[in-house]
């Protein structure tokens, strides 16, 4: 799915109202209706709900949104900024037809903030994607008072305040909870101080044509299962394990065993067919674990506990029927371990997972990921990609997708900055942003089920671009759904293996 430009979704509104004649407010109609939904499935139980109302259209997708939240029993606040006299004519449209319900409150006479301090949730109608200039001193100052309440607020279309094309704030944005974008999600949810203002995004479709959005040319794309579920590997009655590939894990230290083990374990939950952890023989020693499928390959390493060119020789043996290798978690940071690694990435012919120690260690020598016919894929959290490129992790954070796009043109491969809205980016300049995962995720290990995932899918034949949405996007809802079981707080790595299979059958029904 697109990320638009406010231009882009301008012209797409134009080209459904005057050529494929969609009336406007039928638009909003369905907007509106769509705005209700996430409301009510966020406040299942009807309350005070405040709508804060602009002047212009956006205000009338709040104004249709508050006919049907009435209809489905919740108690409503309606803040004006304006006369209704002073609304867009499909915004005054429904302005009448709301008739008298809810509690009307002029927010210039200074009265109410009580009222929306007593609402469980609030709506942001204030602006849509056409604001290019500074909220002016009266909204500013409401927008600020509306962010202090300490009230969820779901922003229509795009946070108040926040530019739809840059993420850039016009001097004060509404902090949105939930951000129902309308159509395609907006570029500026994602990009600059974007995400710390749109909250979850969620878009919703108001019945622009399929042909139109299709039509539209972005290298940004809200990454979802219409970007690899027509890739997913098929499994034909008369298959057998080797069929659905063999996968190599190497990783892992005296120590640090798990991270390789939790990699090993979601290659076999994605599909993989076969699943070698090569691991130092002095950590293989203390290995204990109770996923009997995963085969063990104990590496020479004079008795050190971490990857030496004493394992060179039987890795090479080892890689020769792999079909997707991953190098990296729980390897350590020893200086022989990476020179190891050099070694071994001038060897491996199949697709390549690069992450955790493994990142660090390159970053010294960058140039050993050079020139590679098969693909790479990196997937370093902020601190790793900042030591990748020589730079404090704040300004990684702060330029997520331009450090992402950066990485994968001058290594020429795919990129996976973890994170919040984590970003994919692909050799050819796009940019893929996920939008599942949750704080809960933020737990050790949960990185290398994300390795694991994707070189199980690696494994099995997917290729590059399409294997990575998919790791990326099951990875995080994975997480969600163990969030919804468990609770964030309780949240272990673990948790995302056993509902691996679950984000599956959501996102490739059978």
């Amino acid at each position: 799915m697109q990320l638009v430009t406010a231009t882009q979704m301008r012209a797409l509104d134009r080209e459904a109202i005057g050529v494929r004649h969609i009336p406007s407010i039928a638009l909003m109609e369905r907007a509106g209706l769509e705005l209700a939904n996430v409301v009510a499935a966020a406040v299942p139980a009807p309350g005070p709900i405040g709508i804060v109302l602009g002047q212009g259209n956006n205000a009338g997708d709040g104004l249709v949104a508050a006919r049907y939240l009435h209809q489905r029993g919740y108690r409503l606040h309606l803040f004006l900024t304006s006369a209704p006299t002073d609304f867009s004519p499909d915004a005054r449209v429904n302005w009448d037809n709301l008739a008298d319900h809810g509690t009307r409150h002029q927010v210039s006479d200074g009265t109410w903030v009580q009222a929306a301090a007593s609402c469980v949730c609030l709506i942001d109608a204030l602006f849509g994607t056409g604001l290019d200039r500074p909220v002016a001193a009266p909204t500013a100052a409401l927008i600020t008072t509306l962010n202090g309440l300490g009230r969820p607020i779901i922003a229509a279309d795009v946070p108040s305040g926040l530019c739809a094309t840059t993420g850039a704030v016009l001097g004060v944005a509404v902090r949105a909870e939930i951000t129902v974008a309308f159509g395609l999600p907006k570029l500026g949810c994602v990009l600059g101080e974007g995400p710390r203002h749109t909250g979850r995004l969620c878009c919703v479709d108001i019945g622009i044509p399929v042909d139109l959005t299709a039509a539209l040319v972005s290298s940004y794309r809200w990454n979802g299962p219409d970007e690899f579920a027509s890739h997913w590997p098929v499994r034909p009655v008369e298959s057998h394990k080797g069929t659905y590939g063999h996968a190599l894990i190497v990783a892992g230290s005296l120590g640090k065993i798990g991270a390789g083990y939790l990699a090993a374990r979601a290659a076999l939950r994605s599909g993989a067919g076969l699943v070698t952890y090569a691991l130092p023989t002095t950590a293989y020693d203390r290995f204990s674990a109770d996923a009997v499928e995963v085969m063990l390959a104990p590496l020479p390493d004079e008795g050190s506990g971490c990857l030496t060119a004493a394992a060179l020789v039987a890795l090479g043996v080892l890689l020769r029927d792999k079909a997707a290798i991953a190098v990296g978690p729980g390897l350590g940071q020893d200086p022989r371990t990476a020179d190891a690694l050099y070694a071994l990435v001038r060897q491996v012919e199949a697709p390549l997972v690069v992450d955790a120690d493994a990142i660090t260690a390159l970053a010294a020598s960058p140039r050993a990921l050079a020139k590679r016919r098969t693909p790479i894929i990196m997937t370093p959290h902020p601190g790793e990609m900042a030591r990748w490129l020589g730079v404090e992790t704040e300004t990684v954070q702060n330029d997520r997708i331009g450090c992402a796009q950066r990485v994968a043109r001058e290594r020429g491969c795919y990129v996976v900055l973890k994170g919040h809205w984590s970003v994919i980016a692909t050799p050819a300049g796009e940019v893929l942003i996920n939008p599942t995962g949750n704080p809960g995720m933020a737990t050790a290990g949960s990185g290398d089920v994300l390795t694991g995932v994707l070189t199980g899918l690696l494994a099995q034949g997917m290729p590059p671009r399409e294997a990575t949405c998919a790791a990326v996007y099951l990875h995080g809802m994975a997480g969600d759904l163990a969030a919804e079981r468990l609770g964030q707080a309780a949240l272990i790595a673990s948790d995302i293996i056993d509902s691996l299979p679950a984000a599956i059958q959501c996102a490739i029904p059978s």
